[in-house]
């Protein structure tokens, strides 16, 4: 055995440790985003901005092409418009669908004349707004489900960034588009010194858009995020038992509301279809009507559901207006106006409640067929009633029309002008959330009586009316295989079902008749065609009877048949009736006659009278006749068909008159022809000439009184043209003859002053006067000797008198 060396051992010293390799790190990541309030990012900003423009765009290039399409089809030669035309057009419309106005500003100035105008107008084409506000539900549905919110703060601030940038984007595109010309028309062309722009209001259209588009995007992604958490104030109130309680109701009135809607769409259509086919109302507006029915069409429906549940359709007009004109004149306008269309002002239009109560019994069987069970208490009965009323109120807000106006100015010799009006338009405000809460709270109370109703009811319709969803147990009921799960069948509520679906049939097709008899047989050119042919025949008991204000016609000597049936009236003749423009209980027809071969275009006006049965329509003349206003000033008369006229206002009817002259010694006069239009009145005038038979005898009269005078053998003369006691000689004459070296020239003119011819001198005759002149001198010798001397001579004077007995007198 070997035995080891002993001797020192080796251990480690300490020293560095060995070298080992660095762990991998992760590679660095993108930033974190900044933050902004609410939980925003500037991803959120530019998906804002995509999200409107997937939504608004879209619709701003479909109004634009719908705006070319009906103005190159409808619009006069030239004035199709261009481009920007039609862009500015959808501009403005998608800023009314938005709740913005459409607004007239500027100046005009033209010599001493100057104001400042502003009018502004607000309507909603709730078309575009629903198409708009869907696109954009879709946008951010799409959004949220792509990048979900991460709370309820953050999906809240996404949805108001939403809005502002919809918002200020259609503000901008607004102030963009204003424009002094349109579609071919140049406003400061037309008018000198007017500076006008048209367009929209920039502010209204970024407050509606913005808190449309907010509210629509806020639902929109809360649909997507799901139930959010509620306060703890409102979490209390949603319990299980309210929420069934309530789900019944909502499901209730959204059919109701869409079984209304659709029958309402369906009366818009075909009342539409009627009036563009079956009448001449649209006649050269046709294609204006179905584009302002493709982009007022919803309003349209609305207005025709409220007016089916029986709110009260108004208008409100109001004006005021104040001139310092030279200190004396102040509040020159100062008023307004209202009026109100009901169902009850005519028993046809009563028969249109029967479609919500249709519609209610109907929506009871489908939804009792499709979830059977459902109960509905007092408190759904309230809940259904504020639901209602809200609704109600929200549709009538959204289809009221509004328009505002005021300028301010000053002319010269009128001074400082100012003057403002408004005009609102649409369902009753008050009456609108009224009826809406009864109605709403009518379809769900009928919920109870569903069963019943179905079961009563023909199999078939319940099964028609319950659609494809119908609960099983109610398949097999209405099929007889197995009891029904509840209800009775009544035969009374079957025949009072079936009567009151007779009723319904039975109304649309009255009413179907009598609209069509009242468009045909009983319509405003009907009408107007009656009366006119009243006129034309001379029939003034027929024309009486159809004026709305007849005049009293005892007295009135030209609505007698002496005048009337004389050859001195002409009556209108070649009558026709033209295009009609109705507005509630009035109406204007054009309308055109001849008067002597004289043509003449007016339009008639009418209004409705009381309905002939209560069914169909009557319509009066609202307009007055024309009067013949004669003035007896002057000292020839006038009569016609033999009647001499008074000095007073005739009623008469319009068509061609003669005036002969009334019998005057002296004077005559052509026969006065004159006209009297539907809207114009005249009278006759007479042109008085003296008649030549008395110019004939005064002629006779003066000859034989000049020889007379001619033939007289002493002096002064009397009653004589010459040599009267002022004329020029002296002495005494004797042996006196007198010739008539030259007659004088004279005419005869009528005085109507003194009822005489006056003798007026044209030029002056010469007269030789011979004799013996006896003088004596102032020595008192007297002389004796042969006279001769000339004079001229004028012919002045009158003559006075009739026929035979005619008096010539001449001036001294």
């Amino acid at each position: 055995m070997t035995q080891q060396q002993e001797g020192p051992t080796w251990s480690p010293e300490p020293g560095p440790a060995p070298y080992a390799a660095p762990a991998p790190q992760p590679p660095a990541g993108p930033a974190a985003p900044a933050q902004l309030p609410f939980g925003l990012t500037p991803d959120d900003l530019t998906g804002a901005l995509r999200t409107v423009g997937r939504s608004l765009v879209p619709v701003l290039g479909g109004l634009t092409v719908l705006v070319a399409a009906v103005a190159l089809i409808a619009a006069p030669d030239g004035h199709g418009g261009s481009l920007a035309d039609w862009l500015r057009t959808a501009v403005l419309l998608l800023a009314l669908s938005f709740g913005g106005r459409a607004v007239v500003d500027g100046s005009v100035g033209i010599e001493e004349v100057g104001a400042e105008l502003a009018v502004g107008l607000r309507v909603l084409p709730l078309v575009v707004t629903v198409v708009a506000l869907a696109l954009v539900a879709r946008a951010n549905t799409a959004a949220e489900r792509q990048t979900p919110s991460t709370g309820r703060s953050h999906l809240l601030a996404r949805s108001l960034v939403t809005g502002l940038v919809a918002g200020v984007g259609l503000a901008i595109a607004v102030a963009l588009s204003r424009t002094t010309s349109a579609f071919g028309a140049d406003i400061a062309e037309e008018f000198d010194g007017a500076q006008v722009e048209i367009g929209a209001g920039a502010l209204g259209a970024l407050l509606g858009a913005t808190v449309l588009v907010t509210v629509v995007a806020a639902v929109a992604r809360a649909r997507v995020a799901g139930p959010l958490p509620l306060p703890a104030a409102l979490a209390a109130y949603r319990t299980p038992e309210r929420a069934a309680g309530v789900r019944p109701v909502l499901a209730t009135l959204s059919t109701f509301l869409l079984g209304l809607l659709a029958a309402s769409a369906v009366g818009i259509a075909v009342t539409f279809l009627y009036r563009a086919f079956l009448t001449d109302d649209l006649d050269g507006g046709r294609w204006q009507a179905l584009g302002a029915l493709v982009v007022l069409g919803v309003n349209a429906v609305l207005v025709a559901a409220l007016t089916a549940l029986g709110v009260p359709l108004g208008v409100t007009a109001s004006g005021r207006g104040d001139a310092d004109v030279l200190d004396f004149v102040d509040d020159v306008v100062d008023g307004g106006r209202n009026a109100q269309w009901t169902l009850f002002d005519s028993k046809v239009w009563l028969l249109l409640l029967l479609v919500p109560l249709a519609v209610a019994l109907a929506t009871a069987v489908r939804r009792s067929l499709r979830r059977p069970g459902a109960a509905v208490g007092t408190s759904g009965l309230k809940t259904a009633a504020v639901i209602g009323a809200v609704a109600g109120l929200v549709a009538a807000l959204l289809v009221r029309v509004s328009a505002a106006g005021a300028v301010e100015g000053s002319a010269a010799f009128v001074g400082e002008v100012s003057a403002s009006a408004a005009l609102s338009a649409g369902p009753s405000l008050l009456w609108a959330p009224l009826l809406g809460a009864a109605w709403a709270a009518f379809a769900v109370w009928v919920l109870r009586f569903g069963p019943t109703l179905a079961l009563s009811l023909p199999p078939r319709l319940a099964r028609a009316l319950a659609g494809r969803d119908i609960a099983p147990e109610w398949a097999a009921a209405l099929a007889g295989t197995a009891p029904a799960p509840a209800g009775t069948r009544s035969s009374a509520v079957r025949l009072g079902a079936v009567g009151a679906g007779a009723l319904l049939v039975l109304g649309a097709l009255g009413a179907a008749v009598v609209t069509a008899v009242n468009a045909t047989v009983f319509s405003p050119q009907a009408a107007a065609e009656e009366y006119l042919d009243a006129l034309a025949d001379r029939d003034v008991a027929a024309v009486l009877d159809q004026l709305a204000e007849a005049p009293d016609a005892e007295g009135q000597l030209f609505l007698t048949e002496q005048v009337v049936g004389s050859e001195d009236y002409s009556p209108i003749s070649d009558v026709s009736v033209g295009d009609v423009t109705e507005y509630g209980d009035a109406a204007e027809v054009d309308v055109s006659y001849s008067i002597d071969g004289q043509p003449f275009t007016e339009s008639l006006p009418l209004v409705a009278g009381d309905a002939r049965f209560g069914l169909f329509d009557t319509w009066e003349v609202a307009t007055t006749l024309p009067t013949v206003s004669y003035y007896a000033g002057g000292e020839l008369g006038a009569q016609v068909a033999g009647a001499e006229l008074t000095q007073e206002s005739y009623v008469a009817l319009p068509g061609g008159y003669v005036a002969h002259a009334a019998e005057h010694p002296l004077l005559t006069s052509a026969p006065s022809r004159f006209m009297l239009t539907m809207d114009q009145s005249n009278s006759p005038s007479m042109d008085p000439t003296v008649k030549p038979q008395a110019l004939s005898d005064a002629e006779d009269a003066i000859e034989e009184r000049l020889a007379e005078c001619a033939a007289s053998t002493s002096v002064p003369l009397t009653n004589c043209p010459f040599l009267s006691y002022w004329s020029s000689y002296s002495g005494d004459l004797s042996d006196v003859r007198m010739e008539v070296v030259e007659e004088p020239q004279y005419s005869l003119e009528y005085d109507s002053y003194d009822g005489v011819l006056d003798i007026v001198t044209e030029s002056r005759g010469e007269l030789r006067l011979t004799g013996t002149l006896t003088d004596t001198s102032w020595t008192g010798e007297t002389t004796v000797e042969p006279y001769e001397d000339e004079f001229t001579f004028t012919m002045s004077g009158d003559v006075s008198g009739t026929g035979g007995d005619l008096q010539v007198g001449f001036d001294d």
